[in-house]
């Protein structure tokens, strides 16, 4: 075997390998420069990725080691007197029709190593090659080589803002990269925010939160959060709610200080979370396999039928988007700390994780089971002062409420945030069962709704899975563990809460990783690899014979979506001309780019580039989502209507009492419209001190005090009245 590495490739060629440059895109860009030929390329990556580790063969056959010092011979013939000019960083921009073009494999994460500073001593990454990106020309940050044995070496000092410049180029933006974005906000915004504030809160969950955040900005109780609490018999009394931490509800509480205490104040942030998601998703998918996954995956992410239509999702208020959104955000840094061997990235892992457990509680533990496999096989990056220093970030912003919450409600605090909401509901005796689960210890049939909440990319799932493993695999590096990281995150997450759960909102953060399965799928078949296409039209076809909304044409298809969907959603034939449509564009992507670029300005290429990824995202919340969902039932609108009642006819200082049993426990809308402080009161207990009373329509004639009607309003299956009593005198 020769004895050839990095170092003295370097050395002949004249050529640095930069920092942000993984192994296989170092030796394409030499290759290239010295026009070295395509099977001696190949093979010569394929050695360095035995000789490094990163495959799982580690037998170097002749034809690889032939294929290396063919590999130097022809780089010392070529560069003799040559300067390197085509380093990535002083490129001024990618070419918009480099941009348009899908990102060849070579480019986009086809990578021995994980990054130019990984180890190849030490446990493999489940991790794959960053891709290769346009840095712009801010800096020349000084790579550190590490050679195919583990030693490395300076190349050249970093300089006093090297660092800062590094970051600049790892967060630098292509004017493709920005249209892909700017085409997934304004796709979420159509989708999230369009008639958010349309439709009223919804009970349990949303109402509660809402009023939690109304008595913030109404009444002062930031520190610890307070509702309008349903307590003993039919009483209501204002009470302080300790079953959540309380980061969600100071952010809703701050958006109404902007938007008024609304409904759309109370779900901007949960809205706001799943745009923000998908755009998290972009650069989670980037630098998986290329801006084509980022883009596709974050598209899917938005028009998931549950998060766009479900409860507890994206058009209503609560904590689970915020969740999804932090969680996929510790997981992304994780999985880039390990990657990247950048151990100084566990501090903001530390504040990532704590704000995470602020907003969900012990329910953000999904995302520390998510990122164990990082943690056991590659544990030597863990067993770094940087790693306890995140552990201390994390500890100083978790901490402190949680003590101050024990100090100031002592057992009480203990028995809700944790005995009921963890261990009573681990019991089978605290938690209902919904209908219809496939075994008998589920409390909720997950994975039945699964093929409607996840609809139609639930059914390119399982292609997606296979395909992306089978292909990474052919390509001899890590990034064929990194589909099994992507299986393991959704399945695990999915598999607890079969366990545990019953309600169809805990898997939400399944779909990040479950749509990026899916959009790396969509981008390799781009790319025209066979094995993609052939799961994208598996896909297809298993979406044509069983999705929901093909019931119109497919015996095999039932429609489902009054039963579990809160809000309605595309079917028929508006649904299936979008799967046409997206399918054959990603099916027939040179074909139709050839057709609408021949004889196209420079001008009229660069309008295109950006017009074209907004157009595609636009058509898809047309084909799949259409008019944004309106969520709420008919007995929301009648509390709604009460609530607007008192708060209508009662001034705005006056306390309110309730007679006992006037309103159901489900009563958190009401008390939301009504917007006042509230308190339940017994008949024989009213005094003269009571002046607004909320009472069943039956027990009017009961007061022994003279009173005036302001009025009436149906409440479930009663009529509350709302009077003003007047002194006898």
């Amino acid at each position: 075997m020769p004895d050839i590495d990095l170092r003295e490739i370097q050395s002949v060629s004249g050529v640095e390998k930069q920092r942000s440059e993984t192994i296989n895109e170092y030796l394409t860009r030499v290759a290239d420069r010295a026009n070295v030929g395509e099977e001696t390329a190949r093979l010569t990556k394929s050695y360095f990725s035995k000789v490094a580790g990163f495959s799982p063969s580690s037998t170097v056959s002749d034809d690889e080691a032939k294929a290396v010092e063919s590999f130097v011979a022809a780089v010392r013939e070529q560069s003799h007197g040559a300067e390197d000019t085509d380093r990535p960083d002083s490129k001024e921009r990618e070419s918009v029709e480099t941009e348009l073009e899908p990102q060849s494999a070579g480019s986009t994460g086809d990578a021995t190593d994980t990054s130019s500073g990984a180890s190849p001593s030490g446990p493999p990454r489940l991790a794959t090659g960053q891709p290769s990106e346009s840095t712009g020309s801010s800096g020349s940050p000084s790579p550190t080589i590490r050679s195919s044995v583990g030693s490395e070496r300076t190349v050249s000092n970093r300089g006093k803002f090297g660092r800062l410049r590094s970051l600049q180029a790892q967060i630098a933006l292509t004017a493709m990269d920005k249209a892909l974005l700017v085409a997934l906000v304004v796709a979420g915004a159509i989708i999230y925010y369009r008639g958010l504030g349309s439709y009223p809160l919804i009970a349990w969950d949303e109402a509660i939160y809402a009023n939690a955040a109304q008595h913030a900005v109404h009444r002062g109780h930031w520190l610890f959060p307070h509702v309008n609490w349903m307590v003993g018999s039919g009483q209501i009394r204002e009470a302080a709610f300790l079953e959540k931490p309380p980061l969600a509800l100071w952010v809703e509480a701050v958006s109404m200080l902007v938007f008024g205490t609304t409904a759309f104040g109370a779900r901007f942030p949960s809205a706001t979370a799943t745009i923000a998601a998908s755009v998290l998703i972009f650069f989670f998918g980037k630098e998986l396999h290329g801006r084509e996954v980022g883009y596709f995956s974050g598209l899917i992410f938005l028009v998931v039928p549950y998060i766009c239509a479900g409860n507890n999702a994206g058009r209503t208020g609560g904590t689970d988007m915020l969740n999804t959104l932090l969680g996929a955000a510790f997981v992304y840094l994780v999985l880039k700390a390990v990657r990247e061997d950048r151990s100084g990235l566990f501090p903001a892992v530390g504040l990532v994780g704590a704000l995470t457990v602020l907003v969900k509680g012990f329910g953000a533990g999904i995302f520390a089971i998510a990122v164990l496999p990082l943690v056991f096989v590659n544990y030597r990056v863990f067993l770094t002062k940087d790693f306890v220093r995140g552990l201390g970030v994390g500890g100083a912003v978790l901490l402190p409420w949680p003590i101050l919450a024990w100090a100031t409600y002592g057992e009480q605090f203990i028995r809700e945030i944790f005995i009921e909401q963890v261990l009573t509901r681990a019991t089978e005796s605290s938690m209902y069962t919904v209908e219809g689960a496939m075994f008998g210890f589920m409390k909720y049939p997950y994975f039945k709704n699964f093929l409607v909440h996840f609809d139609p990319w639930v059914y390119f799932l399982i292609p997606a899975a296979l395909v992306t493993r089978d292909l990474s695999t052919d390509r001899d590096d890590m990034t064929s563990l990194t589909p099994l990281f992507l299986c393991w995150w959704g399945v695990s997450t999915m598999l607890f809460f079969v366990y545990t759960g019953n309600h169809q909102w805990y898997i939400i953060p399944a779909y990040v990783p479950f749509s990026l399965l899916v959009g790396w799928l969509f981008s390799l078949a781009l790319r025209r690899e066979p094995t993609a296409i052939v799961g994208v039209l598996v896909g297809t076809a298993l979406t044509l014979l069983f999705s929901f909304r093909m019931a119109e044409f497919s015996p095999f298809a039932e429609p489902r979506t009054q039963h579990l969907l809160s809000g309605e959603l595309v079917t028929g034939v508006q649904f299936l001309l979008g799967i046409a449509v997206v399918v054959g564009a990603i099916l027939l992507f040179p074909t139709v780019k050839r057709i609408f670029t021949d004889g196209m300005s420079d001008g009229g290429y660069h309008i295109a580039s950006n017009i074209v990824p907004v157009a595609l995202a636009v058509f898809v919340v047309v084909a799949f989502v259409g008019a944004p969902p309106s969520l709420s039932k008919e007995r929301m609108q009648e509390q709604k209507a009460a609530g607007n009642l008192v708060d209508s006819g009662v001034p705005a200082e006056e306390r309110v009492y309730v007679g006992r049993h006037a309103v159901g426990s489900v009563h958190f809308t009401w008390a939301f419209y009504a917007d006042h402080s509230l308190e339940s009161i017994e008949l024989s207990e009213v005094d003269g001190s009571v002046q607004y009373l909320v009472l069943h329509r039956d027990r009017v004639e009961s007061l022994d005090r003279p009173y005036r009607k302001i009025g009436q309003r149906p409440l479930e299956d009663k009529t509350i009245v709302l009077v003003k009593l007047q002194n006898s005198s």
